[in-house]
C-alpha cells in the first residue's frame, strides 16, 4: 500500500511537471512569434525609409544592382509576418517598379512573373479589409459597390495594387486576365475619386495608357486628357508620365511628331528636378532615349 501512495504521488508530481512544461513551452513559443513579429514591424518602417532614399539616388545601374535583394528580404520578413499591411505596401510598390523600371523593356516575361508577385501581395492587403475581400471574390460592381468603404487612407494600397494587376493583365493579354481589367479600373476610379494627385496624378496616367491602348475601340480624346490632366498635377516634372504618354497615345494614335517632342522634352529635362523621385526621373530619361532610338519600331 505505501509503495502504491508513492507511486500515484509521483505519478501526479509527473503530471504536474508535464502540464506546466508544456504551459513554459508554449508561452515560450508564443512569446519567440510575439518577438519575431515585433521586430518585423520594426524593420517594415527601417524599409520604408529606405525605400525613400532608394528613390532619391541618381545611379540608375546601382538601383538595378541593389533592388532584388532588397525585395527578397521584404519576402522573408513577409513569412514572418504576412499580413503586415506596411511590408505589404512596400513589397507591391517594389516588385511593381522594378518591373516597369529595369524588366519590362529587355524581358516582358520575366516582368510578368514579377507584376504577378506583386499583385497577389496587392490581393492580400486589399482583402484585409472585409468589404473588399467580398468585392474582390465577386464581379465588377461587387467591387465597385465594396470599393465605397475605402478611404483616403487607403489610396497608396488601392493605386499599387490596381497598378500592379493592370501591369500584370497588359502584358499578360489572354483573354481570362483581359475580362479582369474591368475591376482594375473600378479601383482605379476610386483612387481618382479619393485623391487625384496620388503619386503625381498616375491614375491617370494609368487610365491613359488604358483607354488608349484600345486604339481604335478607345476614346483617344479620353486618353489624352487623363495623360494631361497627369502633367497639370505634376508640373511637368514627374517625367514618367511624357513617357508614357509618348510610348502609348503617341504610338496608338501614329503621331511621331509628338512622340518625339514628348521624349526629347524628358531627356532635356534635369533629374533631380523633382529630388525626391531621382531614381524615377532617371530611369525615364533612360527609357527615354531607348525609345528614341527605337522610334522606326513604333512608326513605319
Amino acid at each position: 500500500m505505501e509503495n502504491l501512495a508513492r507511486f500515484k504521488i509521483n505519478l501526479s508530481n509527473f503530471l504536474m511537471y508535464q502540464k506546466y512544461s508544456a504551459i513554459a513551452l508554449l508561452s515560450s513559443v508564443f512569446l519567440t512569434c510575439s518577438l519575431q513579429k515585433l521586430a518585423v514591424g520594426i524593420t517594415s518602417d527601417i524599409i520604408e525609409n529606405g525605400i525613400s532614399v532608394m528613390y532619391e539616388i541618381s545611379d540608375v545601374d546601382f538601383a538595378r544592382r541593389a533592388m532584388p535583394s532588397s525585395l527578397l528580404q521584404i519576402d522573408i520578413f513577409l513569412k514572418t509576418d504576412p499580413e503586415n499591411k506596411k511590408l505589404l505596401l512596400n513589397a507591391i510598390e517594389g516588385y511593381t517598379g522594378y518591373a516597369l523600371g529595369f524588366v519590362e523593356d529587355e524581358d516582358p516575361d520575366a516582368a510578368i512573373g514579377h507584376y504577378l508577385h506583386a499583385y497577389n501581395y496587392g490581393l492580400t492587403l486589399m482583402s484585409l479589409n472585409k468589404e473588399l475581400k467580398k468585392g474582390l471574390e465577386g464581379n465588377t460592381q461587387d467591387l465597385k459597390e465594396a470599393l465605397q468603404s475605402a478611404r483616403k487612407e487607403d489610396v497608396p494600397a488601392l493605386f499599387w495594387s490596381a497598378n500592379a494587376w493592370g501591369s500584370y493583365i497588359n502584358l499578360k493579354s489572354d483573354i481570362e486576365s483581359l475580362a479582369q481589367m474591368g475591376m482594375v479600373q473600378a479601383i482605379m476610379n476610386r483612387v481618382l475619386e479619393l485623391d487625384e494627385t496620388y503619386y503625381f496624378g498616375s491614375a491617370y496616367v494609368f487610365l491613359g495608357v488604358l483607354e488608349a491602348s484600345k486604339g481604335f475601340i478607345g476614346n483617344q480624346e479620353l486618353a489624352k486628357s487623363h495623360f494631361d490632366r497627369a502633367l497639370e498635377i505634376s508640373g511637368g516634372k514627374f517625367l514618367l508620365t511624357h513617357v508614357l504618354y509618348a510610348r502609348y497615345y503617341a504610338v496608338m494614335n501614329d503621331d511621331r511628331e509628338l512622340f518625339s517632342a514628348l521624349l526629347q522634352n524628358v531627356i532635356e529635362t534635369p533629374g533631380d528636378v523633382l529630388p525626391d523621385f531621382r531614381l524615377i526621373n532617371e530611369i525615364a530619361k533612360r527609357k527615354a532615349k531607348f525609345y528614341l532610338k527605337n522610334i522606326d519600331e513604333w512608326f513605319e
